[in-house]
């Protein structure tokens, strides 16, 4: 009995290489987006203890200081949000391309499993054929 060699055994492999590299984009996208969500939240935690320090004697100037210095933390975190936006975007694309590619790797395991299945239909047909004529030689042999 031959070994089976599926005949699409190399584009299989491209599609798998191409889906784990989808898969890693996908991990690397959640990772900065989850660095962003954690730059954010630190953020809003200075800002919050920054409310919390001011004392009821100021000084002009420094009030018009933290009022910039105030300014400048939303800017970051409005910076930081359109960032996070984005690359939630960009991680929908990557799912649906994920998606796409698991349904092009998954029609060619069954395209595999498809020509097993006629391989080994094929191979037991050979194999009857083989036990056949060796029963015919021998009943021809034992009836002389």
């Amino acid at each position: 009995m031959s070994k089976f060699k599926f005949k699409f055994d190399s584009i299989q492999n491209v599609k798998k290489n191409l889906k784990k590299k989808a898969e890693k984009e996908l991990a690397s996208i959640e990772v900065n987006i989850n660095k962003f969500k954690n730059n954010k939240e630190k953020l809003n935690l200075e800002l919050q203890l920054h409310k919390l320090n001011t004392n009821n004697k100021v000084e002009l100037s420094e009030v018009q200081f933290l009022k910039e210095y105030v300014l400048s933390i939303y800017r970051k975190i409005s910076l930081i949000q359109l960032k996070i936006d984005d690359l939630n975007k960009l991680k929908l694309a990557k799912i649906l391309e994920l998606k796409q590619k698991n349904i092009e790797f998954k029609m060619l395991n069954v395209l595999e499993e498809q020509h097993l299945e006629e391989y080994y239909k094929y191979q037991n047909t050979l194999d009857l054929k083989k036990n056949n004529e060796i029963a015919i030689l021998k009943y021809e042999r034992n009836k002389k």
